[in-house]
């Protein structure tokens, strides 16, 4: 009987140490919800070139409530085309020539309140311009 008693004992402790570690894991979320919300991300961005032409599509998933900012910049800091989008849409779709760029390294750049992302193409002129995504 005694030795029933010494193994079960560890087995009891190893138990109550477990559950509690899970409530307190699951409280914590309770009262901190603002916590997982900080790890979602505000939108996610995608560049597509079209096949066969010099244009660009940038596609956004965002969340509805994110105001979102686009610029697209030069290598030199030089603004070539800015947009705040206030739609309550989760996607945000828009297609740009690059036909009256020069050759150079070019920069998307968006903007949320919570987060910043940027996305960075290379145009190159041989007999016709060559525009790729990096």
């Amino acid at each position: 009987m005694k030795i029933s008693n010494t193994l079960i004992l560890p087995c009891v402790l190893a138990l109550a140490l477990s559950l509690s570690s899970f409530t307190s894991g699951t409280s914590d979320k309770k009262e901190h919800p603002q916590k997982e919300e900080t790890t979602k991300k505000a939108f996610d961005a995608y560049l597509v070139k079209v096949p066969n032409t010099n244009k660009v599509k940038l596609l956004v998933d965002r969340n509805v409530d994110a105001r979102l900012r686009i610029l697209l910049t030069g290598k030199d800091g030089k603004v070539y085309y800015s947009e705040t989008n206030d739609d309550k849409q989760s996607k945000y779709r828009r297609q740009f020539d690059m036909n009256d760029l020069t050759d150079g390294v070019y920069y998307f750049e968006l903007y949320s309140k919570k987060q910043t992302l940027i996305k960075e193409i290379r145009i190159q002129s041989a007999s016709e311009k060559l525009v790729s995504l990096l």
